[in-house]
């Protein structure tokens, strides 16, 4: 498909239906780079040291709770629910996590 359109890439309209190709097969490539997690087990799941809820930020579950502020990661589509592999997050950088998932920060 590519090579068809490469060699007559002189017309202007073959050109833009390459950037439109190859920006389609790149943000299919993003997008097949997301975390699956479903919502039920978001939903059962919790911060295993203080039991909060968690919010699901990109790769990663963040607990809700204010005082730990744990990050927990995901590999291949599994949450990683060890508190000593668990990452302490700032407070600044877990209330910007916060307030993008509206959650509510005192």
């Amino acid at each position: 498909m590519f090579s068809a359109l490469k060699d007559d890439i002189t017309s202007p309209e073959k050109a833009i239906q390459l950037l439109v190709i190859s920006k389609f097969f790149i943000f299919a490539k993003r997008k097949c780079e997301f975390i699956m997690i479903s919502k039920e087990l978001l939903d059962i799941l919790c911060c295993p040291e203080t039991k909060a809820d968690l919010v699901l930020d990109d790769n990663t579950l963040v607990s809700t709770d204010k005082n730990t502020r744990r990050r927990y990661r995901i590999e291949e589509d599994i949450p990683v629910m060890l508190i000593d592999e668990s990452e302490q997050l700032s407070v600044e950088e877990w209330k910007e996590i916060m307030k993008r998932h509206n959650k509510i920060v005192h």
